[in-house]
């Protein structure tokens, strides 16, 4: 026990660790994570209090205001599901210290548990955005007592330990056939994108079965109809946990209550010693020989090798040498690059796995555009793809993968501006991945080429305007002391800056817009001015600042 103690320790202040500098104290990076998580807290406070509150006064008429609790522990067991895949194989696999402790006389287990709660951690805080502000409604609303308020903390404890343990199953088993042939990095590469999309389609199915479950309407209507909260077994039948926490809470003021935590509790220790049992059997398979790489040599031609030479532009040869590197490296691959494929997946998947939901929704757009509010569509989805383009991560942490190395950019001869106008096109390509996405799901719904074009048109200047606040936030404090990839993405809060930056920008055109219900050609030239004059202003920021900023980096 006093190893794994010593191993979690290490963990937290090494490879996956919360702190903002090399060797750092990871109790302040942790103080630090925590006070972002009550600030987000507060800002979604309201409009998560204003929901739960509206469907509590519904639910409730009928009984079946405990569908609140199951909907909301359904959502925090897939969400830390899905992050949990991404998480998982970047601690366990990608780590550098993984290369430390492999010769160390310790067991698999002990190597796993202290990442997993190393990882659970993490989870904890991603937790908290989702459960708190639903929790504390509706105890309130409910007036619940004081054995309430003590399960939920059970709750929020055990909750995300059983979708955790899934995903890190799911990376072991898939990872275990990697330490194969020559190609372990790749195929260690490879087999992480597969379990980050195996644990997408397995969600999707559970979401599938789930809707399944209550597609009978006259026994959905008889679930209805008896009040008791009865629809909470069947919407939480997906995740057991998640079935015996609601459950638990709905059930405070009785001794079921009692029951459903044992229940909770004897499922968590038993998913937690099957994970122990596999890593023991499974993990050293595909952790060993993780620093492998196999080398290939050839002999060019002359032709080739004029090819290969052929002098480019400067900008276009630094954006090319950045995409290189964000596809090379694992850490940056998963976390990165694949943020600008996931994002648009969740938006257009359920569109097309859902049997009629595609022609439901093309006829519901056909009713809307007899409304004439292509403008407020149009403003919809250019802030979609804004957000996107600013939650992948590319640029908001462009500077900070340089790491040690940020001094190779003050002495190639490169202008600072040039190498940062590369850094934003490389976060700009990558957006057009989600644009892309985005452009099938507007055909879709056969939405008119008109439409199309202007979204195109003013999304691609968004994209960039997005990636250029970004590079800006990394580029004013960038975290440049880390001893793994995976700390430069996942531990930097400054990229967390830039994403809420967006989210807001985002948000409050929506809300905007909305509100104005202006014709679709008005709204088009405002969102057209809107972005160019917001990238010609960061463009002057950047030239204004750029050169401080560099001089400031130490």
């Amino acid at each position: 026990m006093s190893r794994l103690l010593a191993l979690i320790k290490i963990s937290l202040k090494s490879g996956s660790n919360f702190s903002g500098n090399k060797g750092g104290n990871s109790k302040k990076g942790i103080i630090s994570a925590v006070a972002l998580v009550i600030v987000m807290i507060m800002c979604f406070a309201a409009p998560m209090e204003a929901i739960v509150s509206t469907l509590y006064d519904g639910l409730s008429q009928v009984g079946q205001e405990g569908v609140i609790i199951g909907l909301i522990t359904i959502a925090v067991s897939f969400t830390i599901f899905i992050f949990g895949i991404i998480y998982v194989m970047g601690t366990f696999y990608f780590s550098k210290d993984i290369e430390y402790l492999l010769p160390l006389p310790l067991k698999p287990w002990e190597i796993t548990v202290s990442k997993f709660i190393t990882v659970l951690i993490y989870e904890y805080l991603t937790e908290a955005i989702i459960l708190v502000i639903p929790l504390i409604t509706f105890g309130v609303r409910s007036q619940a007592g004081a054995l309430y308020w003590l399960i939920s903390i059970i709750v929020f404890i055990v909750l995300p330990i059983f979708p955790l343990v899934i995903a890190t199953i799911i990376n072991i088993i898939l990872m275990s056939f990697t330490n194969i042939g020559k190609h372990k990095e790749k195929l260690r590469t490879l087999f992480g994108i597969i379990s980050v999309f195996l644990g997408m389609g397995i969600s999707l199915t559970m979401s599938k079965f789930s809707q399944n479950i209550v597609k009978d309407q006259s026994k959905l209507i008889e679930m209805i109809s008896s009040g008791n909260n009865s629809m909470v077994a069947t919407i939480t039948a997906i995740f057991p946990t998640a079935k015996f926490s609601s459950l638990a809470l709905i059930n405070s003021q009785g001794i079921k209550s009692f029951y459903y935590i044992l229940a909770l509790l004897a499922t968590t220790i038993a998913a937690v010693l099957i994970f122990i049992l596999i890593a023991n059997a499974l993990y050293f398979k595909g952790a060993l020989g993780g620093a492998e790489v196999a080398a290939k040599r050839t002999n060019m031609k002359n032709s080739e090798f004029s090819k290969a030479t052929k002098k480019n532009s400067i900008i276009f040869s630094y954006t090319i040498k950045e995409l290189k590197i964000l596809f090379r490296t694992p850490a940056y691959l998963i976390n990165c690059v694949l943020m600008s494929f996931l994002w648009p997946i969740f938006l257009i998947i359920p569109m097309v796995s859902q049997a009629g939901a595609l022609g439901e929704l093309t006829t519901y757009m056909d009713s809307v555009k007899n409304l004439n509010i292509d403008g407020t569509i149009l403003a919809i989805v250019v802030s979609v793809m804004f957000f996107i383009s600013g939650s992948n991560m590319v640029s908001a942490t462009a500077i900070s993968r340089e790491g040690e190395n940020v001094f190779f950019m003050k002495y190639i001869p490169l202008s600072y501006k040039n190498q940062i106008l590369s850094k934003v096109l490389s976060g700009g390509i990558l957006s057009l991945v989600s644009l892309v996405f985005l452009i099938a799901a507007l055909i879709m719904i056969k939405m008119d080429i008109l439409f199309i074009m202007v979204f195109i048109v003013i999304s691609i200047i968004a994209g960039l305007v997005a990636n250029f606040i970004c590079i800006l936030v990394d580029l004013s404090k960038p975290k440049l002391k880390w001893d793994n990839e995976q700390m430069a993405v996942k531990q930097n809060f400054r990229s967390m800056i830039s994403f809420f930056t967006c989210a807001i920008i985002a948000g409050l055109n929506i809300f905007i817009f909305i509100k104005s219900s202006l014709s679709f050609s008005i709204t088009a030239l405002i969102l057209f001015i809107e972005m160019l004059g917001l990238l010609l202003i960061l463009n002057y920021i950047l030239n204004l600042k750029c050169n401080k900023y560099f001089e400031d980096i130490e």
